[in-house]
């Protein structure tokens, strides 16, 4: 779990004003200078990738003097990059993660599958932490099935080039089931360029806005699971989002737990669409349980956000859903799934 910070409240705020339809456009971070690295290693085109035989793997290169043959939006198109390729195939189903992590320039990587479907693309790794850039690309969870072969093309972005630092390692991702008796989110899956419309919240595509109230036990606990994702359109921001409200217990101290396929984030924010304050922030990733702990007045409304992360479709090219299983502690007790009327909505926004 990464920790409640500044940054990552601001990266929260910055998704609400980009909800939109589009792509917002980039910026370019200062980075440090480059490491050294060596000539080109990798593949010119997918017929003579360099082979990836055993994991983790790392190698190091330069897309100079290399060829423009690939392209994909994720999310930015256009850009006439050298590029160069790794191939990979896995005896058995494997989870791994990509990472671009040391290199010289603004990156992009995607992965092709043996028919050449992209199966997943990055442009930007926008939690980097140093020493890495966040112009380095990272492919966080990515499954090679079994007997496969993938190409690993390394790109950059806007015609850009130069030395990279490749680096492949198994990683896992957990598979989450939801136990016999949990409280089910129920938003049905998700359909191909379709805008969410269920427990939307603030970020509903058409009015009016949505929130869900779950069950809460007598101890003021809920325990469900979700889903969440993207709507297949590379590049774009039609993302799942999952607007929860509830209302802080007689003791003070809420506590939500959030674990996950996909790394995921987690907001509690006061019950106003003006995204002028949040009460926490948590970016949670498979495989570790996020929590986040808040003391606030008894009575206090709140509402939860849930979120797949990076804010931008990671360039799947269907959509793609993930589980999530959220325990929510420390709540007022009350009818469960009460029914909220259009005017309590509304008065949130007040």
């Amino acid at each position: 779990m990464r920790t409640s910070s500044l940054v990552c409240a601001g990266l929260f705020l910055a998704a609400a004003a980009a909800a939109g339809p589009g792509v917002p456009a980039k910026t370019r971070p200062v980075r440090p200078a480059p490491p050294a690295a060596g000539l080109r290693i990798g593949g010119d085109t997918i017929e003579n990738a360099v082979g990836i035989f055993t994991l983790p793997y790392a190698d190091t290169g330069s897309t100079a003097g290399a060829n423009n043959d690939y392209d994909e939006i994720c999310p930015w198109d256009g850009s006439d990059s050298p590029d160069v390729v790794y191939a990979i195939k896995q005896s058995s189903d494997t989870y791994v993660a990509i990472d671009l992590c040391g290199s010289g320039y603004d990156t992009r990587v995607f992965v092709y599958d043996y028919l050449r479907n992209l199966v997943a693309c990055n442009d930007d790794n926008p939690y980097a932490e140093a020493p890495c850039s966040g112009l380095d690309s990272r492919i966080d969870v990515l499954l090679l099935e079994a007997g496969i072969p993938y190409y690993i093309i390394i790109d950059g972005y806007g015609g850009g080039s130069g030395d990279y630092a490749l680096s492949v390692s198994v990683t896992d991702s957990p598979e989450l089931d939801c136990p016999d008796g949990a409280q089910v989110e129920g938003e049905p899956p998700m359909v191909f360029g379709i805008d969410d419309a269920y427990n939307c919240g603030c970020f509903c595509a058409n009015p009016p806005a949505r929130f869900q109230k779950l069950g809460i036990d007598p101890a003021g606990t809920t325990f469900a699971c979700f889903r969440s994702g993207w709507n297949g359109i590379p590049g774009g921001n039609a993302r799942d989002f999952d607007w929860i409200m509830t209302t802080v217990g007689p003791g003070g101290q809420l506590r939500c737990e959030l674990v996950v396929e996909w790394p995921s984030e987690l907001t509690v924010m006061p019950p106003v669409c003006e995204f002028t304050e949040i009460y926490g922030f948590a970016a949670v990733e498979p495989g570790a349980s996020g929590v986040l702990e808040l003391a606030l007045a008894p009575g206090t409304p709140v509402w939860i956000v849930l979120t797949p992360s990076p804010y931008v479709d990671p360039g799947f090219g269907l959509p793609l859903e993930y589980d999530l299983h959220l325990t929510i502690e420390g709540q007022a007790t009350t009818t469960a799934n009460e029914a909220s009327s259009w005017g309590e909505i509304k008065a949130a926004y007040r």
